[in-house]
């Protein structure tokens, strides 16, 4: 079973959650096997404009061509969907930020044993939990790690609106 994380804030939230914990329940009394359960308090999470701007850049590489490594030809990644784009960035970009994190480090491990291929690594990253552990600190590493990896290959992303302003931090000087 795949970790997963809630933050309730709504009704809805909370109904999501719920239905979570009763199919881990039924899953685990088919299984025989225990889940485990945790639960606290939200310590604040990447900002709303963070998660605005990903997904702004993967909309715009989506459209775009260029070289996904440095020294390689250009190539159209028009072909891949925002779900490839973003499990990319989660395996190249998220996952080393994240295996600061002892215990991410250790389920990630256990889960890419027995992995060799990229496309099934990149698979698993696409439904494993990445970005959506970060802090808004580990966030804004992550967004500028994507920034200067397809900028220099070729991609635009643009950056020169408030939405990116807010989602570094910065002050816009007007």
């Amino acid at each position: 079973m795949i970790r997963r994380t809630f933050i309730i804030e709504t009704v809805n939230d909370h109904r999501q959650a719920v239905n979570a914990v009763d199919e881990c329940y039924k899953l685990a009394s088919i299984e025989q096997s225990p889940h485990l359960l945790e639960i606290k308090p939200f310590e604040g999470d990447r900002s709303l404009a963070q998660n605005r701007l990903q997904f702004h850049w993967f909309n715009q590489l989506e459209r775009q061509s260029f070289s996904l490594e440095p020294g390689k030809a250009a190539e159209s990644i028009g072909g891949w969907t925002i779900d490839m784009i973003r499990a990319y960035c989660k395996f190249e970009f998220g996952v080393p930020i994240m295996s600061e994190d002892s215990e991410f480090i250790y389920t990630w491990s256990l889960a890419m044993r027995g992995i060799h291929e990229r496309e099934d690594k990149l698979l698993i990253a696409k439904e494993w939990p990445v970005t959506s552990l970060m802090n808004t600190e580990q966030f804004t590493r992550y967004l500028n790690n994507i920034y200067y990896h397809f900028t220099p290959q070729g991609a635009i992303l643009t950056t020169n609106s408030d939405l990116y302003y807010e989602a570094m931090g910065l002050r816009r000087e007007r």
